[in-house]
């Protein structure tokens, strides 16, 4: 018998420990409650309607071969592909690859470990969050290098606000017994890629489960609101199942939205892995018992609505990130769809949907 590897088992040392952590979320002073139970999960709801407009098929004779998509971003005449192998790549709306954009490394002028991309299209300006160098890179939409620039924190994606770029970063520290993770935003110029305002920490917590934890993620914007979904750790043994939606308050987060998930018991294991929200709705990719469920947030009315069933292929059996809904401007979506029957691996089709609800 094989000996256990030590960083294996301190690993699930540190696990049964955190497990037997009560962590709880403060609810009190949250104007809006949004409840998901579990009977809501397999009940029999009307679909929701997505109407398919275009497709985009990248097997294409000359073509790289695809791996995963980290991001995307779509311009008047062609879209940037963020591959997880290949990098940042840039294609027409026929299919055709047409270059590669900067290059995978530990330059001044290269991305280690990229997030995200970002569009500037009025200064032909893309825009690419570098998590393991901390920083964030562009080049015109040709492929030059203008600028680097370095940040205190892990960027992870750029999000317009108003007339201001914010860089949101997220940063972790701490003892064996607690992690403090900070929410970071810094304000930036997109064509010199210098820091406009003062770093801010926007929200700071610290959590006892330093072996896996979840970073904030921001949403949109909702009646000039700033959202962002602070998802907690989740375990076997957790007790109570919320989440909290906050919003942006000048230099600080306020809790907005009490995500409560209920009739969940202590054996009961749920994660949320995808998260978008479009013109007051969410929509989330949620996991339990590995079986993966579309959730649509109402943030109106303050209702979920639910699928099972993939929305745009009733023939695609799991929904996963890749397959997921992303939302594009206004009621307008794209998927990334593999034919997974096919023993060769092909490049995947983009289609764009229209959500006609």
């Amino acid at each position: 018998m094989k000996k256990l590897n030590p960083v294996i088992l301190i690993f699930y040392l540190v696990l049964l420990q955190s497990c037997n952590k009560k962590v709880e979320v403060e609810v009190s002073g949250i104007p809006y409650t949004i409840e998901i139970s579990k009977q809501f999960l397999t009940s029999e709801l009307p679909e929701l309607q997505f109407v398919a407009l275009d497709t985009v098929d990248l097997e294409i004779p000359g073509n790289l071969s695809l791996t995963f998509f980290q991001d995307m971003a779509f311009a008047k005449n062609f879209f940037f592909i963020l591959d997880v192998r290949q990098g940042l790549l840039k294609f027409d709306y026929e299919g055709n690859y047409l270059k590669t954009i900067g290059a995978k490394g530990q330059g001044p002028d290269e991305y280690n470990g990229a997030t995200s991309i970002y569009l500037d299209e009025k200064n032909d300006i893309i825009l690419v969050t570098d998590w393991s160098e901390m920083s964030v890179v562009s080049y015109d939409f040709e492929g030059n290098f203008i600028a680097s620039e370095k940040f205190p924190g892990q960027p992870i994606f750029l999000f317009q606000h108003k007339d201001s770029l914010l860089v949101v970063q997220e940063d972790a520290f701490g003892s064996q017994e607690k992690y403090r993770m900070n929410l970071i935003v810094s304000t930036i110029d997109p064509k010199k890629l210098m820091s406009k305002q003062q770093v801010s920490v926007l929200y700071s917590y610290v959590s006892e489960l330093n072996t896996f934890y979840n970073f904030p993620g921001i949403l949109a914007k909702l009646n000039e609101k700033t959202l962002f979904y602070l998802p907690r750790p989740r375990f076997e043994g957790l007790t109570e199942h919320k989440d909290t939606i906050y919003r942006k308050v000048d230099d600080h987060l306020v809790p907005e939205y009490l995500l409560h998930f209920t009739e969940f018991d202590r054996t009961d294991t749920l994660s949320i892995s995808h998260l978008e929200m479009f013109d007051g709705y969410v929509s989330m990719l949620f996991n339990f018992k590995k079986q993966e469920y579309m959730i649509m947030l109402d943030l109106v009315n303050n209702l979920p609505l639910s699928y099972m069933s993939h929305p745009l292929d009733n023939r695609i059996s799991t929904i996963d990130i890749e397959n997921f809904p992303k939302h594009l401007n206004e009621n307008m979506f794209y998927v990334i769809l593999r034919n997974n029957e096919e023993e060769e691996e092909s490049n995947p089709k983009i289609v764009f949907y229209r959500f006609d609800n």
